[in-house]
C-alpha cells in the first residue's frame, strides 16, 4: 500500500470543476479524497472526521475561505488540521490574511499537479513531523531520528546560524553525504559554491520573513546535479523563540530532467539538433514585437537544397540524412554568433540574421552560403554535391508578421529556383502580385474542376504517308465566364504546384475514352487518342486500378489509347518507370515519350522503354526552317526513332515549310497549328478538310520530287 493511502484529504470548493480535478487527481494519487461544496458541509464534514489535511477555496458564496478557516483553528478537534489555500491567482490573493487565519499554503489556478502533489506531501509529512516532534520532546531525541528516517521525504534540520544539526537516511541516500561528514558544519564547507549560495539565500528569506517558503534548489554533485522541492520552515523552542530551521525536501530530478528532454525534443530537430520550424517561428516572433520600439532590421534567408530527392533516390535515405547532418554545420559555420539556422523540415533550412544594417548583409552570407556548400559531401566513401536555392526578406520592408515573412521568403525562394537555382532572390512587390494572381488562379481552378468549366479538346495528327488523321492529342481548355479562355501555360503549372494535377489528368482521361468510345465501336474512328501523364500522376500506385476502371467500364480498346509522358518523368525514376510502362504496355496500351530531347535519358534507357512513339518537342520544330542546327537534330532524332523501330511525331508544326522538310526527313506523324488548333468534340468530322488540303499537297510535292 503506498504511503498516500494512510492520509484523507477534505476538499471544500463550490466549483465543481475545480472539486472534480482535484478529486481524481488525488484519488489517482492513492488519497482519500472527501468533496463538500458549500463551507457549512465542509465544516461540518471536518469536525465529524478530521481530515489529515484540508484545501479550502477562497471565494465562496455563504463565507470566504478565511472565515472558514478562523472556524477550525478555534475547534480543538480540528486546529491542528493543516490547511492549505485555493487562490484564483497570486495577484488577488491576500498572502498575509491568509496566513494570520492559521493557513500553512496555497496553491494556484489554473492547477500544476506536480506542485500540488509536491506541496501536499510536504504538508502532509510535516503534519506527521511536528506531531511526532512535539511527542519526541517529550519522550526522547530517538523518536525524532526514528520519525525521520522513517520518512519518504529528505529532512534536515539547521542552526539558526546554518550548521546542520540533524539529517535523516533519506538525505544520505539521496545525497551521498553521511551524517558523520555533516553535522556540526555548514553548507559553505561541505557543497559546491553556487549551492551553498542558494541554500543560505533561501534559509535567510525564511527566518527574516518568519514563515515558511517553498523552493526549487539544485544541488551540485560531482556524479551530477539534482533537483529538489524544498519546503522550509522555523522551529521555535517552549519560548516560542526561533532556534532551528527544518528543510523537507523531494527530489524531482527525473522529472527535471524529462521536462527538459522533452521540451528539447519539441522545440529541436532531432537529426540536425538545429531549432525547429516551432522554435524558430518562437524566436521570430519575439523579434517583430520588438520593431516598433527600434529601428533594427532583421532579414530572413529560407535555403532549399536543389535536387535533393535524387541523392535520397539514388544513395539512400541514411545518406541523405547525413548530408542533411553535414549541410547544417556548414550553414552554422556562415552566420554570426546570435543568429538562428533553424531547419524547417525536408530539405529545407530558415536562417534570422539579427540586426543588419543593410540588405547586402544578407546578399553577403547568401554568397557565402553558396561557396560553404559547393565542395563535395564524403559521405561513406561515396561523393555527393549540393546546391542551395535561396529566397531572401528583410523586416519590415518585406512584412511584420511571420506568416507574411515566411510565405514571401519562400516565394523569393521558388524565383531563385527559376532563375536557374545555385542563386539567391531578393523578395519583390512584384513576386507578390504575381503570388496574389496565383492563388487567385488556384481557387478558380478549384471551383472550375468542381463545376466541369475544363474540358478536352481534340488536336489531330496527321499521317504523312496518307494524308489522313491518324489520332487525336487530347489537350485541356478552360473557358472561364469572366477570365475567358485561361491559356493552359498559366493554370497548367499551377494545377501542378497545387496538387489539382491528378483531378485534371483523371477528368481529361475519362473524357476522351467516354467519348471516342462509341466512334471505334462504329467503325468511325480508327486511330488512337493521345493523353498526357504528369509525373505526380504517372506515380501514383493507384493509375493502373484508375485506367482498368476506365476501360472496363466503356469497354474501351487498350490499342486506341496513346498515353503521353515527357521524358523528364521517366528520368525521375527509371526502373519505376520501366516497370509501370511495362505493365501498361501488357494491357495494349499505347506509350510515347513527349517533349523528346529536352531531358537526359541516355540510349541504353531508351532501349528498355516499350514505347511506340517519340514525340520531337516543339523548340526543335520552331526554327526548323532557319536554323540548320536544329534541322540536323531533328534529322537525328527521327533516324534514331527509326533504328529503334519507333514512330516519329513532330509537334507544333505550324508552316507548310516545315511540313515540308519533316515530309523529306519520313518523320511519320505531323500536329500542329498548320492543319489544326485543338477542336471541341463535336467539330473533329471537320477534319475531312484538312486531310483533303494536306493529301493535295503531298500530291504535288511528291510530283515535283520525281
Amino acid at each position: 500500500m503506498n504511503s498516500q493511502t494512510q492520509y484523507s484529504i477534505l476538499i471544500i470548493d463550490d466549483n465543481p470543476a475545480n472539486l472534480k480535478l482535484l478529486h481524481e487527481l488525488l484519488s489517482c494519487n492513492g488519497y482519500r479524497v472527501r468533496a463538500a461544496n458549500t463551507p457549512k458541509l465542509g465544516i461540518s464534514s471536518a469536525k465529524k472526521t478530521p481530515p489529515d489535511l484540508i484545501l479550502l477555496d477562497i471565494a465562496m458564496p455563504e463565507m470566504d475561505g478565511y472565515d472558514v478557516c478562523q472556524i477550525f483553528k478555534k475547534d480543538p478537534q480540528t486546529e491542528p488540521i493543516p490547511v492549505i489555500f485555493i487562490s484564483a491567482s497570486d495577484g488577488a490573493f491576500n498572502k498575509v490574511k491568509a496566513f494570520d487565519v492559521g493557513g500553512v499554503d496555497y496553491i494556484s489556478k489554473p492547477f500544476d499537479a506536480t506542485e500540488v502533489l509536491a506541496r501536499i506531501e510536504s504538508h502532509l509529512q510535516l503534519s506527521v513531523l511536528q506531531k511526532q516532534t512535539q511527542e519526541s520532546l517529550i519522550t526522547s531525541q530517538n523518536m525524532l531520528e526514528a520519525i525521520m528516517d522513517n520518512s519518504p521525504a529528505i529532512i534536515y534540520i539547521k542552526s539558526i546560524d546554518g550548521q546542520f544539526l540533524q539529517i535523516n537516511k533519506e538525505f544520505e541516500r539521496v545525497t551521498g553525504f553521511k551524517a558523520r561528514d555533516i553535522i556540526g558544519k555548514t553548507g559553505d564547507s561541505i557543497f559546491s559554491p553556487n549551492s551553498a549560495k542558494q541554500f543560505t539565500k533561501n534559509d535567510n528569506e525564511v527566518i527574516s520573513e518568519s514563515q515558511y517558503g517553498t523552493f526549487e534548489e539544485t544541488l551540485e554533485l560531482d556524479s551530477g546535479n539534482l533537483t529538489f522541492l524544498s519546503l522550509k520552515f522555523l522551529l521555535k523552542d517552549a519560548n516560542g523563540n526561533d532556534f532551528a530551521i527544518c528543510g523537507i525536501s523531494t527530489d524531482i530530478s527525473k522529472r527535471k530532467q524529462a521536462e527538459a528532454e522533452l521540451q528539447h525534443l519539441a522545440t529541436y530537430d532531432t537529426l540536425t539538433d538545429l531549432p525547429n520550424r516551432a522554435l524558430f517561428m518562437s524566436i521570430l516572433a519575439q523579434h517583430l514585437a520588438l520593431l516598433n520600439s527600434t529601428d533594427s532590421k532583421h532579414a530572413i534567408l529560407i535555403i532549399d537544397l536543389d535536387n535533393f530527392k535524387n541523392i535520397n533516390d539514388s544513395l539512400g535515405h541514411e545518406t541523405g540524412d547525413i548530408l542533411l547532418e553535414e549541410v547544417a554545420r556548414r550553414l552554422q559555420k556562415c552566420v554570426r554568433e546570435g543568429d538562428t539556422v533553424s531547419r524547417m523540415g525536408g530539405d529545407e533550412f530558415i536562417i534570422l540574421l539579427q540586426n543588419i544594417q543593410s540588405p547586402t548583409e544578407a546578399a553577403d552570407v547568401s554568397e557565402k552560403i553558396i561557396r560553404e556548400l559547393a565542395p563535395e559531401f564524403s559521405i561513406n566513401e561515396r561523393l555527393a554535391f549540393i546546391t542551395p536555392s535561396i529566397g531572401i526578406v528583410i523586416t519590415p520592408d518585406n512584412g511584420q508578421d511571420e506568416h507574411t515573412l515566411l510565405r514571401n521568403v519562400d516565394t523569393a525562394m521558388n524565383q531563385a529556383k527559376k532563375h536557374g537555382r545555385n542563386t539567391y532572390q531578393f523578395f519583390t512587390d512584384k513576386m507578390n502580385k504575381n503570388v496574389l494572381v496565383r492563388m487567385e488562379i488556384e481557387k478558380e481552378l478549384r471551383i472550375a474542376l468542381h463545376k466541369g468549366e475544363i474540358n478536352p479538346y481534340y488536336q489531330p495528327k496527321i499521317d504523312t504517308k496518307t494524308g489522313k488523321v491518324c489520332g487525336f492529342e487530347a489537350l485541356s481548355r478552360w473557358h472561364h465566364p469572366t477570365m475567358g479562355q485561361v491559356s493552359p501555360a498559366i493554370f497548367i503549372p499551377i494545377a501542378e504546384e497545387s496538387n489539382l494535377i491528378i483531378a485534371l489528368d483523371r477528368h481529361i482521361l475519362k473524357t476522351s475514352i467516354e467519348k471516342f468510345g462509341p466512334l471505334i465501336k462504329n467503325g468511325s474512328f480508327t486511330g488512337t487518342i493521345s493523353v498526357n501523364l504528369t509525373a505526380q500522376h504517372f506515380f501514383r500506385h493507384q493509375l493502373l486500378e484508375f485506367i482498368d476502371g476506365l476501360l472496363c467500364e466503356y469497354d474501351f480498346p487498350a490499342h486506341h489509347l496513346d498515353l503521353e509522358i515527357t521524358e523528364g518523368t521517366v528520368i525521375e525514376d527509371v526502373d519505376t518507370a520501366i516497370k509501370l510502362m511495362e505493365e501498361l504496355h501488357e494491357r495494349g496500351i499505347q506509350l510515347s515519350i513527349d517533349d523528346f530531347g529536352t531531358g537526359y535519358s541516355s540510349l541504353s534507357y531508351l532501349k528498355r522503354f516499350p514505347v511506340k512513339s517519340l514525340k520531337i518537342d516543339i523548340s526543335f520544330i520552331r526554327d526548323l526552317t532557319k536554323s540548320e542546327s536544329d534541322k540536323n537534330l531533328v534529322a537525328s532524332i527521327i533516324n534514331l526513332a527509326q533504328g529503334l523501330k519507333l514512330e516519329c511525331v513532330a509537334e507544333g508544326v505550324e508552316t507548310i515549310e516545315q511540313a515540308d522538310i519533316l515530309y523529306s526527313l519520313n518523320c511519320d506523324t505531323l500536329q500542329g497549328f498548320l492543319f489544326s488548333q485543338a477542336i471541341d468534340f463535336n467539330t473533329i468530322s471537320e477534319t475531312k478538310v484538312l486531310e483533303e488540303k494536306f493529301t493535295t499537297h503531298l500530291d504535288s510535292t511528291d510530283q515535283d520530287n520525281k
